[in-house]
């Protein structure tokens, strides 16, 4: 636990500040829209963290 004046911060876990991941994804414009899909896995302290699914629509990339 740390205190400074009225803040308290208490942390659950020590863990490396250093994340890394991986993954694969297709870009695409359709109709004037960019169009981006990832599948995504996280690197956390030695451990691969689940996969994760990104899908996003914008007017740039």
């Amino acid at each position: 636990m740390i205190r400074s004046g009225p803040v308290v911060v208490t942390l659950d876990a020590n863990r490396n500040p250093i994340v890394a991941g991986f993954g694969a994804g297709a870009r695409a414009q359709l109709f004037g829209y960019f169009i981006r899909a990832d599948w995504a896995w996280g690197i956390e302290d030695n451990y691969l963290l689940p996969r994760i699914f990104y899908l996003s629509f914008s007017l740039d990339f």
